[in-house]
C-alpha cells in the first residue's frame, strides 16, 4: 500500500467511525459549506446560526466557548493547506469534518444542561492534540508529516464522535470531572493506535520537532544513528527475564503436545534400523539432484504402501544434516532442517496446525534470527491460532524475503501426507500450492519441501498439468538393492538356518546357499515392497526348510493377499483364542489413540474376566507380523525384572523349554555370495520348534463374569466389587507395570486399512475370516465393551486407574457415531442397560467419577470430562436419545436392577425427554463423594472435594438453568486450577444443599473448606464454628492418638499426617500446649510431610519461636528430596506451592538473614521453570513470592525487581480471568517496581545528570494508559494512569528530568481530579480515603500547601500523648530536635508554609461557617497510624512522618527515622521498607497555620471551602498552556 492509499485508509475508517457512533454521515456539502472556515469566530456564527438557542452562544457559555476557540485554531489554519490526498476530496478536507463534527458536538448538548460542561472539558483535553496540529503546520508537509496530519485529525474526530454518542445516551455522566480520554475503554483505544501510527514515523524525526525547518540529509543522518544506538541500548538491556519469558511462550505454543517427541521418536527409531546405503538409488534421480541443489523447490516422492518409504525419508533427513555440518565446517551457511512423520493412529500428528508448529520449533533451534522471529509472533497467540495463519506469519513473512540474501534457507521433509486427515491434506498442500507450480519462479528458494506419500496424494493435487519430471516414484527396479540390503539383514533370524550352520563341517556352506535361495525368491516376489517381504519373511521363522520351500513356491503375487496370509495363517491355526484375537482387531483398527497392552488384555478378558495369559508371548512372535510393541522408556519390560521373553514365559508353564543351539554362528549374506558355489546337501538337522509351549489362551480358573447390573443389598455390593477385585488382580499380577504400559501399534497402518475395507462385505476383496470384525458393529461392540470396563473402576487398584481412561475420554465419540436404527435389539439393549448403569444408578456415576484421574502432577482427564459432560450437552443428548428406546427394548434388557425393572424403564424414558432427571443420580454420586465422610481420619480428608464440587456447579446450571456455566467459571486444569473464588458463598452453599445430605459435622466440615479455598473466610468460620458445636474435639483427639498408637512400627510416617489434625482439634478448644507438642511431633515423625511441616512453621511463627523455626527451616534445607535429586526438602515445599514466605522471612529477619534459605528459593524457581509440566499458576506466583521475600526480608532491591519483572510479565501474557486472581499481586509489583526503577534512575542522575536512566524509561512504561516512546522528543499523546506509577513518573519529571510545568503537570491531573471528584461527590463514605489519596498526590506534585492543608483535616481529631507533651517541651527547652536530621533534600518541619494563612485564634471561619462550605464525613481514626518500625501510634511520639515515595505510605516517628538514616543504627530493624534516600514529610503535629487552609470550621465535624475544592479543580483542568 503506497503512502496516499494509506491515508485514505486512515481517514475513510475515520468517517466510518464518527458515522457509527452518531448515526449521521458528514455529507460533502455540508463539509463544502464548512470549508471557508478560517478562524474560531467563523466557527461560532456557524453555531449562533443554527437555532434559537445557541444565538447568544459566546456570551451565555463563556468557559465553554474559550475550550472550543482553543480547540478550533489549529483545525482551521489546517484547513488552508493541502494535507488530504485526492482521493479523500470526496468527502472534503479532513479539518472541515473535525469542525463540522464539532458543532453536532455542541448542538447535541441541547436540552442537557450538564453535558455544555463536559463537553468543555473534552475540547479541553483535545487541546493537547490540536497544540500539536499548530506546530506542524510550520513545517515543510512531506508524505511523513501528512499521515501524522490526518492520523490526529482522524481520532480527534472519532473522538467527538464517541462524545456524542455518550451525550445521546446520557452516559456522560460517569465521566464529568475526570479526564475522559484515560478513562474510557474506547477512546484509550483510539489513543492507542494513534501512538502507534506516529511511533512507526518516530524514527525518522526522533529528535527533532516539526515546529522546525526540516534537517539537512547530514543531520537527519546523525540523528538515525543517534537513534538505532538508542534502540541498541535499549536492546542490550532487555533484562533476562523477558528472555526467560519469551522463550517459555515459544515452548508453549510451539511445543505444547507431544508431537515433537513423537516424531523424533519414529526419525529415531527408524535411524537405528536403517541399513547402509538405503536410498542410494535416489541420488542418481534427476529430480532429487536439482532438488538438492536448490533448483527445485518441491521434491515430490510417491510409493505403495509398505514401500520403505519412511527409510527412505530417514535416509533423505540424515543427507541434509550431513549436508549441513559440512557447509558449517567450510564456512558456509548452513539452512535449517525440519521434519515430520504424519501417522494415521495418532490424531495429534494428522493435524496441520500442529504440524508447522512442529517444523517451526525446529527450526528456531538451528536458526537464532527465525528463533527471535518465532518469539515475536508467539507474543500473540492469534497469529498461530490455525494452520494458515501459522504458515503465513510464522513462516512466508521470514522467509518471503527474495532480496534479502542474508535468509538463512530452510529444508521441509514431511513424511506420511497421506496418512493425515483430508482437511490437513488439503490445508498443507492448499499452502504449498505457489510451490507446487514453481518452474516459472525464481530459482533461489527459501523454503524448499520434500513431501513422501503414497500416490493417492495426487488426487489431492492437480498432477495432471504437472509433468512426470516433477515428481519420483518409487518402483521395484529402483529400490531392489534396499530390498535385499534388508532381507540380508533377516535371514539370520530363521532358525533353520542357524541350525544348519552349527553342523560342521560344511554347515556354514548350505546355510548360505539355502539363505540366498531365500533371498532370491523373497526379493524377486516383493516388488519394491518392503512389508511384503517383512510379513513373508515373519512366517518363515519358525518353519523347516520343506516348509520355506512349500511356501516360497506360491506366495502372495500381492502386498493385500500377503496381508490376508498373515491373518488367514493366525485363523487357522487357533493358536490365539478367535473371540480375543477379533477383539484385538476391533479396537486396534476403530480406536481414537493407541493402546497400551494393560488395556487390551482387559479388553479381551471381558467380559468374563479371564486372563490371557499367553497374550504378551503371542505379541512377540506370533502375532509381531500384525502388532509393533512400544516400551515405556525404550527398556523392555521383561530385562528391567532380569528375564528375557522366553524365561518369562517358559518357567511359569509346564511343559515349556528353551530352545538352544550348540555352537551358535552369525551369519552374514553378502551381495557376492553366489547360491551355486556348493552342492546342494540336504540338512541332516531337524527342525526344533517349539510345539511343547502350552498354546491355550484362556486359563481354567472358573468364569468371573460382571454382573450385568446393581445388586440389591449392600453386603451383595460389597462381596461383588471385593470378587470383581480378586479376579483383577489375578489378571494383572501376571504383568509389571513396563508390560501393562507397553503401547501397541500396527506395524503398517495399511493393515489398519486392509482390516477396514475387508470389515465389510461391500468393500471385501478376499474371502472372509472369523477373526477380522465387522466394520457395522464396529463401533457398538466398542461401546459395550468400554462400558463393561467401566463398571470395574471401582474395583481397580489406584496403580492401574489408567485402564478405565480409554472408555471414560472415548465412549461417547464411539456411541455418537453408531446410527440407533441399524443396531440389533439385542446390541441396543446391552447399550441401554449399559447407560442406565452408568447414569441412572449411584454406582455406576461412582464408577464415572472415579475414572476420572490424574496422570501427574499436572495432567489429568479431568479437562476431558468437563468438556464432554458439562461445557456442551452434546454428548448428553446422545444418551437421552439412547435412553429413550428403553420401552421399545423392554424384551431385550436382562433387569435385574437395584430399582423395580418397570421402574428402571420408567427412569430411563424420563431421563431422555428431561436433562435434570438424568443428570440427578450422578450428582447425587458427586455430593456424596463431597459430603460423605466416614470419620476425620487423614486418609478421609485426603480429598476434599474440589473436583466434584466443581462438577456439581457445573451440572447445577444446566440443572436449573438448562445452560452451561458462564464462561468465566469454566474449568480448566492448566493454569491456576479450579478457581472457586469465582463463586460467590451463596453458589457454594446451594451447590452443597442440593442433594439434601445431611447437614452434619462433615457436611459443614467439608463445605467450610470450598468456602476457604475460594477465600470467602467469615463464610467459611461461620461453618467451621457449626461443625465444632456438632462436634465433640476432646474426644475426636483422644480417639485420634488411640488410632496413632495403633500404627506398626514399620508404618510410623501415616501418623504425621494424623498428628496436625490433633493440632488443629487443640486450637480449637483452646490447647495451646497440646497444639504444640502434636504439630513438633508430626515434624519430626516425617518432615518429608508438607501438610506436618507446615503445621508445624506456622506455630511456630504464631509463637514467636524463631530459633526453633530457624533450625526447622535449616533441617529442611539439610534433608534431599528423594523425588528430585539435588534439591531439598525447602526447596520441594516451595515448589509445591507451599505459602511459608512470611514464617521463614520473619525467622531469617530475627536470626541474621541466612544465605541458605536464598539458595533454596532460588533453587525452587530453578525447577519451576525447568518443568515443563508445570502449571501455569507456579511459574507465575514462584517469582512473586520470591521477590516479596528478597526486598522485604533482605534487602536485596536489584534481585527482587528482576523477579517481579518476571512475574509481570509472565502475567500479562495469561487470561483475563487468570490476571483478575493476581490484580492485589499486580498493584504491589507494579508499584514496587516502579519505587525501584525512580530510585535507580534518581542514583545514575546524581552521578551523571546528562545520561537518560534506563529505568526512567521503564517507569514510563508503567505510568502510561496507552503505549509511549521512549526516545526524547517523542511525538505521541500520553495518557496517564492514576496510580502509583503515574505519581512517581510525575515527581520524576517535575524534579529530576525538568520539563515545564504543563508537562509534568499532566501526570497527576487524571488522579487529583479523581481525588477531588471522591471529595464533593453524594458519597459521604470515600471522604477520608479520598482526602488520603489526594495528599498523596499533591506530596508528589509538590504542592505541600495544599497537601498540608488536607492533612492538616486528616489529623485533627490525633490527641497528644503525655510522651508527646514531655517531648515537645524538651525540644522547647533545648533538647535534641531530630527534624532537621530526618529530612533529605527540603526542610521537614512546616514546609512550604502559606504565604497568606489564619490561625486558630484568628479563624472567622471557626466561629462563622461560611454558606458555601462542604461538610466532610472523616473517619475518627483517619491519623491515626503507626510507626513502621517502633510501632507507636500516632499520638504517641512527638514527631511523626510520612515518606513521600513509597507506595504504599510507610511511617516513621521521629526517632527512628533517625535510625532509619543512621547506616550502622539501620541494620538492626528487621525488614526493609524504605529508601533513607527518599524526602519525608512531617505530618504530626500538624502546624497551626495549615488548619484553614481547606477548612473552614472544625465544629460538629469538618467543613471544607467550597472555593477551595473549585480553585484546586480549576488549577488542574487547566495544565495546559493556554
Amino acid at each position: 500500500m503506497n503512502s496516499q492509499d494509506d491515508i485514505s485508509s486512515l481517514w475513510t475508517d475515520a468517517l466510518n467511525e464518527y458515522t457509527k457512533e452518531t448515526a449521521r454521515s458528514l455529507k460533502p456539502e455540508r463539509l463544502a459549506a464548512l470549508s471557508n472556515i478560517s478562524s474560531p469566530e467563523d466557527v461560532a456564527k456557524v453555531i449562533e446560526d443554527s437555532g434559537a438557542e445557541f444565538r447568544r452562544f459566546r456570551s451565555d457559555k463563556p468557559r465553554l466557548w474559550s475550550a472550543l476557540k482553543t480547540f478550533v485554531a489549529p483545525v482551521s489554519t489546517i484547513a488552508k493547506i493541502a494535507v488530504t490526498p485526492a482521493s479523500v476530496a470526496d468527502f472534503g478536507i479532513a479539518s472541515s469534518a473535525v469542525l463540522g463534527a464539532a458543532v453536532h458536538l455542541i448542538k447535541a448538548c441541547e436540552g442537557v444542561s450538564s453535558a455544555y460542561d463536559w463537553i468543555e472539558q473534552v475540547f479541553r483535553e483535545l487541546h493537547d492534540f490540536t497544540e500539536r496540529l499548530d506546530q506542524y503546520v510550520n513545517s515543510t508537509i512531506d508524505d511523513a508529516l501528512r499521515r501524522k496530519i490526518i492520523a490526529i485529525l482522524a481520532t480527534i474526530l472519532k473522538v467527538i464522535g464517541r462524545s456524542e454518542y455518550l451525550i445521546s445516551k446520557r452516559h456522560f455522566h460517569a465521566y464529568l470531572r475526570v479526564t475522559f480520554l484515560g478513562k474510557d475503554e474506547t477512546t484509550k483505544k483510539l489513543i492507542d493506535d494513534l501512538n502507534r501510527i506516529l511511533g512507526s514515523e518516530q524514527r525518522y524525526v526522533l529528535g527533532v520537532t516539526y515546529a522546525t525547518a526540516q534537517r539537512t540529509e547530514e543531520v537527519a543522518k546523525t540523528i538515525n544513528e543517534t537513534a538505532n544506538q538508542t534502540l541498541e541500548l535499549v536492546k542490550n538491556n532487555t533484562t533476562k527475564a523477558s528472555k526467560d519469558e519469551d522463550e517459555a511462550r515459544l515452548k508453549q505454543i510451539l511445543h505444547d503436545t507431544t508431537a515433537w517427541d513423537d516424531v523424533q521418536e519414529t526419525f529415531n527409531t527408524n535411524e537405528w534400523n536403517l541399513l547402509k546405503n538405503t536410498g542410494e538409488w535416489l541420488q542418481k534421480e534427476p529430480l532429487f539432484q536439482s532438488w538438492m541443489s536448490r533448483n527445485a523447490s518441491i521434491l515430490w516422492i510417491f510409493g505403495g504402501p509398505g514401500a520403505g518409504k519412511s527409510f527412505l525419508s530417514t535416509s533423505i533427513i540424515k543427507q541434509l544434516f550431513e549436508q549441513a555440518e559440512f557447509a558449517v565446517r567450510t564456512g558456509v551457511p548452513a539452512e535449517s532442517i525440519a521434519y515430520f512423520f504424519v501417522k494415521e493412529n495418532n490424531e495429534t500428528l494428522r493435524d496441520a496446525n500442529v504440524i508447522l508448529k512442529t517444523l517451526a520449533w525446529q527450526i528456531a533451534a538451528q536458526d537464532q534470527d527465525f528463533r527471535q522471529h518465532a518469539i515475536n509472533i508467539c507474543k500473540q497467540r492469534s497469529l498461530t491460532a490455525v494452520a494458515e495463519q501459522t504458515w503465513n506469519h510464522m513462516f512466508l513473512s521470514y522467509y518471503n524475503k527474495p532480496d534479502d540474501p542474508d535468509t538463512q534457507a530452510v529444508t521441509i521433509l514431511v513424511d506420511g501426507l497421506d496418512e493425515a486427515t483430508p482437511e490437513t491434506r488439503r490445508t498443507i498442500l492448499g499452502l504449498m500450492k505457489d510451490l507446487v507450480v514453481s518452474r516459472g519462479m525464481n530459482s533461489h528458494r527459501a523454503i524448499r519441501f520434500a513431501i513422501i506419500g503414497r500416490s493417492s496424494l495426487k488426487s489431492d493435487v492437480e498432477f495432471e498439468r504437472l509433468e512426470k519430471a516433477y515428481f519420483i516414484e518409487v518402483s521395484r527396479i529402483k529400490n531392489q538393492n534396499d530390498i535385499d540390503s534388508y532381507i540380508r539383514k533377516r535371514l539370520p533370524e530363521i532358525k533353520v538356518l542357524l541350525q544348519l550352520a552349527s553342523k560342521k563341517p560344511d554347515g556354514v556352506k548350505k546355510a548360505k546357499k539355502e539363505g540366498n535361495k531365500i533371498l532370491k525368491t523373497v526379493s524377486e516376489g516383493a516388488e519394491g515392497v518392503f512389508l511384503w517381504a517383512r510379513l513373508l519373511l515373519d512366517s518363515l521363522v519358525e518353519k523347516d526348510l520343506p516348509q520355506i520351500k512349500a511356501t516360497l513356491e506360491h506366495p502372495p503375487s500381492s502386498l493385500d493377499g500377503m496381508i490376508f496370509s498373515v491373518f488367514d495363517r493366525i485363523d487357522k491355526d487357533k493358536v490365539i483364542d478367535e473371540g480375543v484375537m477379533r477383539k484385538m482387531l476391533l479396537f486396534m483398527t476403530y480406536s481414537r489413540r493407541p493402546l497400551l497392552f494393560g488395556e487390551l488384555s482387559l479388553i479381551t478378558s471381558l467380559p468374563t474376566l479371564e486372563t490371557n495369559y499367553l497374550l504378551w508371548k503371542h505379541m512377540r512372535s506370533t502375532l509381531s507380523s500384525v502388532f509393533d510393541l512400544k516400551f515405556p522408556d525404550d527398556r523392555d519390560p521383561l530385562l528391567q525384572t532380569g528375564l528375557n521373553d522366553d524365561q518369562g514365559d517358559a518357567d511359569d508353564q509346564p511343559g515349556g523349554h528353551l530352545i538352544t543351539y550348540e555352537n551358535e554362528v552369525t551369519l552374514e549374506f553378502n551381495s557376492d555370495d553366489d547360491e551355486d558355489d556348493d552342492e546342494d546337501t540336504a540338512s541332516d538337522g531337524d527342525s526344533d520348534d517349539e510345539d511343547g509351549d502350552i498354546y491355550s489362551i484362556v486359563s481354567r480358573a472358573k468364569t468371573k463374569s460382571i454382573p450385568n447390573s446393581g445388586t440389591h443389598d449392600e453386603s451383595d455390593a460389597n462381596t461383588e466389587l471385593k470378587a470383581q477385585s480378586e479376579a483383577l488382580n489375578e489378571m494383572l499380577e501376571w504383568l509389571n507395570i513396563g508390560q501393562l504400559k507397553s503401547r501397541v501399534t500396527f506395524c503398517h497402518t495399511r493393515i489398519r486399512d486392509y482390516l477396514v475395507r475387508e470389515g465389510s462385505s461391500k468393500t471385501r476383496e478376499f474371502r472372509a475370516l472369523s477373526i477380522i470384525p465387522e466394520i457395522e458393529n464396529a463401533h457398538v461392540n466398542i461401546v459395550i465393551t468400554c462400558l463393561d470396563m467401566l463398571r470395574l473402576a471401582l474395583a481397580l487398584p489406584a496403580q492401574f486407574s489408567f485402564l478405565c481412561d480409554y472408555p471414560l475420554c472415548h465412549f461417547p465419540h464411539h456411541l455418537e457415531e453408531i446410527d440407533r436404527d441399524m443396531v440389533a435389539p439385542t446390541d441396543a439393549a446391552k447399550i441401554v442397560e449399559g447407560l442406565y448403569w452408568l447414569f441412572g444408578t449411584e454406582k455406576g456415576g461412582l464408577s464415572l467419577l472415579q475414572s476420572v484421574m490424574q496422570y501427574d502432577e499436572f495432567h489429568g482427564s479431568h479437562q476431558t470430562f468437563w468438556n464432554m459432560w458439562i461445557a456442551t450437552d452434546k454428548y448428553l443428548k446422545v444418551v437421552q436419545g439412547w435412553l429413550g428406546q428403553a420401552e421399545s427394548l423392554k424384551g431385550f434388557m436382562a433387569g435385574n436392577y437395584d430399582d423395580d425393572d418397570e421402574d428402571a424403564v420408567v427412569w430411563m424414558l424420563s431421563a431422555a425427554a428431561s436433562l435434570p432427571v438424568l443428570l440427578q443420580p450422578i450428582m447425587k454420586a458427586a455430593s456424596k463423594v463431597w459430603m460423605e465422610k466416614p470419620d476425620f481420619s487423614a486418609a478421609a480428608y485426603a480429598d476434599k472435594g474440589n473436583w466434584v464440587t466443581w462438577l456439581l456447579h457445573g451440572w447445577l446450571s444446566w440443572f436449573e438453568d438448562g445452560k452451561p456455566p458462564t464462561k468465566a467459571q469454566e474449568f480448566e486444569l492448566g493454569g491456576i486450577g479450579i478457581g472457586f473464588e469465582l463463586l460467590t458463598p451463596e453458589r457454594l452453599e446451594h451447590v452443597a444443599e442440593w442433594a439434601k445430605r445431611p447437614q452434619d459435622v462433615h457436611w459443614h466440615t467439608c463445605l467450610g473448606w470450598m468456602l476457604l479455598e475460594g477465600s470467602h473466610y467469615d463464610a467459611a468460620i461461620s461453618h467451621y464454628k457449626q461443625a465444632i458445636e456438632l462436634c465433640n474435639y476432646q474426644e475426636a483427639i483422644e480417639w485420634q492418638e488411640k488410632a496413632i498408637n495403633a500404627i506398626p512400627e514399620d508404618s510410623t510416617w501415616i501418623s504425621a499426617y494424623l498428628w496436625p489434625r490433633i493440632g488443629e482439634w487443640a486450637d480449637l478448644i483452646g490447647d495451646e500446649d497440646k497444639s504444640y507438642t502434636a504439630a513438633r511431633i508430626g515434624f519430626q515423625t516425617e518432615p518429608y510431610s508438607i501438610l506436618a511441616t507446615t503445621t508445624y512453621l506456622s506455630k511456630l511463627d504464631r509463637r514467636g519461636e524463631y530459633a526453633e523455626l530457624m533450625w526447622a527451616l535449616q533441617s529442611l534445607h539439610d534433608q534431599e528430596d528423594h523425588q528430585r535429586e539435588g534439591t531439598s526438602l525447602l526447596v520441594r515445599l516451595f515448589v509445591h506451592g507451599v505459602d511459608i514466605i512470611y514464617e521463614m522471612g520473619n525467622a531469617c529477619a530475627q536470626k541474621g538473614r541466612p544465605q541458605f534459605a536464598l539458595d533454596a528459593l532460588d533453587k525452587a524457581l530453578e525447577v519451576v521453570d525447568a518443568d515443563d509440566a508445570r502449571g501455569d499458576y507456579m511459574k507465575v506466583w514462584l517469582p512473586y513470592q520470591i521477590a516479596t521475600f528478597k526486598y522485604h526480608y533482605y534487602g536485596l532491591w536489584d534481585e527482587a525487581a528482576r523477579l517481579w519483572e518476571i512475574f509481570l510479565t509472565r502475567l500479562s501474557a495469561k487470561g483475563e480471568s487468570f490476571q483478575e486472581n493476581f490484580s492485589n499481586g499486580r498493584k504491589w509489583a507494579r508499584n514496587r517496581l516502579s519505587q525501584y526503577y525512580f530510585d535507580t534512575a534518581v542514583e545514575s542522575w546524581k552521578a551523571n545528570p546528562s545520561l537518560r536512566p534506563l529505568s526512567a524509561d521503564k517507569l514510563k512504561q508503567l505510568a502510561v494508559e496507552v503505549s509511549t516512546g521512549l526516545e526524547e522528543g517523542y511525538d505521541g499523546f500520553d495518557l496517564f494512569r492514576t496510580d502509583y506509577p503515574a505519581m512517581i513518573w510525575g515527581r520524576w519529571s517535575r524534579v529530576y528530568k525538568g520539563v515545564e510545568e504543563s508537562v509534568w503537570k499532566k501526570c497527576f491531573r487524571a488522579a487529583v481530579l479523581e481525588g477531588l471528584n471522591s471529595v464533593d461527590d453524594d458519597d459521604p463514605t470515600n471522604d477520608t480515603s479520598g482526602l488520603q489519596h489526594l495528599a498523596k498526590i499533591l506530596l508528589h506534585a509538590g504542592d505541600k500547601h495544599n497537601a498540608s492543608a488536607i492533612l492538616a483535616i486528616l489529623f485533627n481529631g490525633v490527641k497528644a500523648g503525655p510522651e508527646q507533651n514531655m517531648n515537645e517541651g524538651e525540644n522547647q527547652d533545648g533538647g535534641e530536635d531530630n527534624t532537621a536530621d530526618a529530612g533529605s533534600d527540603q526542610p521537614l518541619s512546616k514546609t512550604d508554609p502559606p504565604s497568606e494563612t489564619q490561625t486558630q485564634e484568628t479563624s472567622p471561619a471557626a466561629f462563622f461557617p461560611t454558606p458555601d462550605g462542604l461538610p466532610l464525613n472523616i473517619d475518627e481514626d483517619a491519623g491515626r497510624f503507626t510507626c513502621d518500625h517502633c510501632q507507636k501510634e500516632t499520638g504517641e511520639v512527638s514527631e511523626f512522618y510520612y515518606c513521600e515515595v513509597c507506595p504504599e505510605v510507610t511511617n516513621w516517628c521521629g526517632d527512628c527515622l533517625a535510625i532509619l538514616k543512621d547506616t550502622e543504627r539501620r541494620r538492626s530493624m528487621v525488614y526493609y521498607r524504605c529508601n533513607p534516600e527518599h524526602d519525608f514529610y512531617r505530618v504530626w503535629p500538624v502546624p497551626d497555620e495549615a488548619r484553614y487552609i481547606a477548612a473552614s470550621s472544625f465544629e460538629d465535624g469538618v467543613t471544607v471551602k467550597k472555593e477551595w475544592l473549585d480553585q484546586l479543580r480549576r488549577e488542574w483542568w487547566e495544565v495546559t498552556k493556554d
